[in-house]
């Protein structure tokens, strides 16, 4: 892969990619939790010997919404708010759909990203694109 320099004003930066911008980030964010991570291991906090081993993406393409899942926004006006109750997580200031108990007991060992936009009317091209990075 090819670093193309990008200079302000150049033709170079106004061809930049999303994904070359996501890449830069991406670096940059590695370079400051570096010096973090190598004092966590001075400290032994971190064991270098422990790794995940797995993730699981729950997708629900065509499923139930956010606010009937893991958004419930019980404080928002009843026209834009979920059919269901909202339950307290394990995690402060979370909650989930009442229709997740068991996962609202097991709220600190999640990873929830509410924050996700693809700027796309396409669900199909938006679900595509966040998946794997290409329009």
């Amino acid at each position: 892969m090819a670093i193309r320099p990008l200079i302000a004003g150049s033709p170079s930066w106004l061809e930049s990619s999303r994904r070359c911008f996501l890449q830069a980030g991406a670096l940059g964010t590695a370079g400051l939790s570096l010096s973090l991570h190598n004092r966590l291991l001075a400290n032994n906090a971190v064991d270098p010997a422990a790794r995940h081993r797995s993730v699981i993406l729950f997708w629900l393409s065509g499923g139930p919404g956010h606010m009937e899942t893991w958004d419930p926004k019980p404080l928002a006006p009843k026209e834009y708010r979920g059919p269901f109750g909202a339950i307290a997580t394990d995690v402060p200031d979370l909650q989930f759909s009442e229709l997740l108990p068991r996962q609202s007991q097991l709220a600190s060992q999640l990873a929830v990203v509410r924050t996700v936009n693809h700027g796309s009317g396409d669900h199909t091209k938006g679900n595509h694109w966040m998946l794997t990075g290409f329009e």
